[in-house]
């Protein structure tokens, strides 16, 4: 990723995740045009296509799915580098700490499976994360 930032001549990011569906003309327009147009530095999209109903998703800002500024993220390029997963968790951060603004939009009709779903059954997907949301959450 730091090498594309590094290589690209736009001023404006884009980050897409490979494994998506149904990606339309449109989803690009919604993350763009709020950066372009001054409105937001980056802007996060959600997919409303996944397990997790997208309305309630604690995880949104962790999408694959982004547009920004490049100026914004040339400073942090050599962290970048060394995070290997946790790029969207060091761009999101780094925007926070700039006071940076962020906004989400809803990618109507895009489909993203999450990371458990991938190579298995959606009856196996849904019994795993169950078992992983219970981990984390306790009901009251």
């Amino acid at each position: 990723m730091a090498t594309g930032i590094e290589n690209s001549t736009g001023e404006i990011i884009a980050f897409i995740d490979a494994d998506l569906s149904n990606l339309k003309e449109e989803h690009f327009e919604q993350l763009f045009t709020p950066v372009f147009s001054n409105e937001a530095d980056m802007v996060l999209g959600q997919a409303t296509e996944t397990l997790i109903n997208y309305k309630f998703n604690p995880f949104k800002s962790f999408t694959g799915q982004r547009a920004l500024l490049k100026q914004d993220v040339f400073t942090i390029l050599e962290e970048m580098r060394t995070s290997k997963f946790g790029v969207e968790t060091l761009i999101n951060l780094h925007h926070q700490t700039q006071e940076k603004r962020i906004q989400y939009v809803m990618l109507e009709g895009l489909k993203h499976p999450p990371k458990f779903d991938k190579g298995r059954s959606k009856s196996r997907a849904i019994k795993k994360f169950v078992g992983m949301t219970s981990n984390c959450f306790s009901i009251v």
